[in-house]
This record gives C-alpha cells, structure tokens and sequence, in this order.
C-alpha cells in the first residue's frame, strides 16, 4: 500500500485524535467524531482482533494482508471497525506513526481496545489522551457497543465497568448490544472451552480468575435485545482456534483474530430489522463471506 509522504505534524496529530479518540465519553476535552454506521439500509459493524498479525512477521502496523483487503474492498472502509486488542506489534513513535498513517484510510474513527502490545506506558498514555478512557460506549444508531479493557489483575473487570454495561443496556432498550474485549474472558469455563484456544494471554491459567460468568454474563442475560461478547485475543498462536462462536443463554460468545491461524478474516456483524448476522469475512482473494456459526465442539 502506497502513502503520501506529504503528511505534516498536524496532520498526524489530527489523525490521532480522530483515530483513536472515537467513543469519547461524556464530559471530555479531547472529543472526538463518534462513528456510526454507513447508513440506515446498509449497518455494519466490524471487529478485528490482532490485527498486526503473527508473531513471526516484521510488519511494523498492520497485519500486510488485511491491508490488501482493504484496498481491494475500500467500500468495507466506510462503516465502523473496532480494533480489538494487539493492533501494534511494537508501541515505537515510529511504528505510530505508521498505523495512524494506515487508520487514515478509513471513513470513520476507528475505535481502539488495549491489549497485551498496546499496556506499556507508551500506548497506554495516547489511548487515554487522545479516546478519554480505556472503556468506552459508542451508539451507532442500530447498535450500542462497550469496550471494555481487559488489561486488568487476573482479568477481573471492575465494578465501574460492569456498570457501564448495566447503564449501556438500560439506556439502549432493545437494540442488540455488543461487548468487545481483548481477551476471551468467557473462556474462564475452562472444562467447555479447552478444546478452543485463543493466545497464550486468554488460556487457561490467564482467565481462570475471569468474574465474566458472575458479573457480567447475568447483565448481557438479562439485556432485552440480542446480546454479543466478542474477545480478539486468537490468532497470535499457530494452534489457536479462530473464529468461534458458542451461545449461552441466548447471549452469542466469540473469539476472532488474524496472524497465525488459518483462514485469516475480520468479524462483521450486519444487523438487519429482523436480526444480526455474524459473518466472517475472509481476506483471501476470491474468498466469499459466510455466516459464523455455533462451533461444531458446543452442539449437542
């Protein structure tokens, strides 16, 4: 992909801000355009979990072929993206700058969610100057999505975020809700989900502690719309499991990413008046999209 040199130190501060500023909560200086979606006959939403790709590369942004995705699909460029944990392979000024120069493509601000690349002091700093808070809650018209950072002690979300979820699903009524985080804190059930590992940081060892079943499993429950969490903590591993999806008590669990697991894809969600459909949509050349699925280890 081929980019203007032609770029000054405003203009990469501008995209900075809207890049990763989006979902801005309320009352903050640093504001910033909140995405939405394309329009009211075409709403989707898409989610990518590491999104620099696999270990082994040298990539200094973004993961080579989602970029050539894009530049074979731009009109995918036009609705909302959620970059969920691990979009940086090393958080360097000049590796920044590159993925500012790389999120510029896109129509929308692009909203970013921490994960283990981005929890240095560096990362973590721009994130929270520049989007307001590591939590966020964006409205797209049709659908309400939270991110919450999982970057916590033993990935035990806190009480502050489990009530943003309360308040963003009291506040939404029936629109379907969408919960992303970086790693797969569902998996904390570990005798279900042995059999679909994420990365080394979403196993078992690492989100046995997860409080997802307790505290924020009965809120998506009880949400009165269609309820989703989406973890991208997958792909960083060769024997990672991606894309999975299970559905427990009506609430849809999924894990996605891209690197090092066959059958690289983004996570799109299309909501429709009737419903939502979790597509997959591969990044392979004459690849079609097709729907994901309940995976073939959780049906009965």
């Amino acid at each position: 992909m081929v980019y203007s040199e032609m770029r000054t130190w405003l203009s990469v501060v501008v995209t900075l801000l809207v890049a990763s500023g989006c979902g801005t909560g309320p009352g903050s200086d640093n504001a910033a355009p909140m995405p939405s979606f394309a329009s009211d006959s075409d709403k989707r939403l898409y989610i990518v979990g590491h999104a620099y790709g696999g270990h082994g590369g040298t990539n200094p942004g973004l993961f080579d072929p989602l970029l050539e995705f894009l530049d074979r699909e731009p009109s995918r460029l036009e609705h909302p993206w959620v970059f969920a944990g691990d979009f940086i392979r090393h958080c360097t000024d000049r590796n920044w700058s590159i993925l500012l120069r790389e999120l510029a493509q896109f129509s929308q601000p692009v909203t970013l969610v921490r994960g283990s690349h981005e929890r240095r002091d560096r990362c973590t700093k721009l994130l929270v100057e520049h989007a307001g808070d590591l939590d966020q809650t964006i409205d797209l018209g049709g659908l309400v999505v939270v991110t919450l950072d999982s970057e916590n002690p033993d990935r035990v979300l806190n009480k502050r975020q489990i009530d943003r979820v309360v308040g963003a699903s009291r506040e939404s009524g029936s629109k379907p809700l969408v919960v992303v985080t970086h790693y797969l804190l569902w998996a904390s059930r570990w005798s279900r989900y042995q059999a679909v590992p994420g990365n080394q940081g979403s196993r078992s060892a690492r989100v046995a502690r997860s409080n997802y079943w307790e505290d924020l499993h009965p809120v998506l429950r009880a949400h009165r719309g269609k309820a989703y969490i989406v973890g991208g903590d997958t792909g960083g591993r060769p024997d990672s499991v991606s894309p999975v999806m299970d559905v427990v008590d009506g609430v849809s669990l999924i894990a996605t990413g891209i690197g090092e697991v066959p059958g690289a894809h983004v996570l799109e969600l299309r909501v429709t008046p009737a419903d939502v459909v979790p597509t997959i949509v591969p990044l392979a050349e004459g690849e079609s999209d097709y729907p994901l699925h309940i995976h073939e280890v959780f049906r009965e």
